[in-house]
């Protein structure tokens, strides 16, 4: 389920299903794939819910938010732009140039609003995944679909006690990223037992 920032501000949203295995061209595929191009967002999460055979009642609800450790890591990245492109005026206009920090305002901006967007459930018999600041994107995965899990962790999420679960699904990978490590950690095994069941 895609939202931009004006869908949302009416309420409004499209969605996509990935189809595996489908043959024949990029747009065929990307056509075949649209099942509301724009529709209410209740119509939406009905819409899913018939596909996923789910309760659409709380579908993308009472999602977790992520830590405030991926907060600061997101604020870390905003000051590291905003200080760069200080740097970069001031040589390239002597003292003029500093007002590219300004930079920082909106890049911090960006970064709260960036970890706002995240959140995921990974209790029920599908996955819900949200990120996305301009165009919100939440995806819904049935277990069935799920072909590889992996759990990541990189040097910079390992200092803010955070890790990352890859979802390998047709066509792409999904990521639920900067998951408490504890969390991500649960939620591996979860998946892991979910996945053993479905194919035993």
């Amino acid at each position: 389920m895609q939202e931009n920032v004006l869908r949302r501000a009416l309420g409004l949203a499209s969605v996509t299903v990935v189809v595996a295995g489908r043959a024949g061209p990029r747009e065929e595929q990307h056509e075949t794939s649209l099942l509301l191009p724009t529709g209410t967002r209740d119509t939406a999460l009905a819409l899913i819910a018939e596909v996923l055979g789910a309760d659409p009642s709380g579908l993308a609800e009472n999602l977790v938010s992520a830590p405030r450790a991926a907060l600061w890591r997101r604020l870390a990245y905003a000051a590291l732009v905003a200080a760069a492109a200080g740097i970069a005026g001031i040589v390239g206009l002597d003292a003029r140039g500093a007002a590219a920090f300004a930079v920082a305002a909106p890049a911090a901006w960006a970064a709260w609003a960036a970890w706002r967007a995240l959140g995921h459930r990974i209790d029920r018999p599908h996955l819900v995944v949200r990120r996305g600041v301009l165009v919100r994107q939440t995806s819904f995965v049935a277990l069935p679909n799920i072909q590889d899990l992996r759990l990541t962790i990189s040097p910079l999420q390992r200092a803010g006690d955070l890790a990352t679960l890859v979802l390998g699904i047709p066509k792409q990978r999904l990521k639920a990223v900067d998951l408490e490590r504890a969390q991500a950690e649960a939620g591996f095994e979860q998946v892991s037992d979910r996945l053993s069941i479905a194919f035993p």
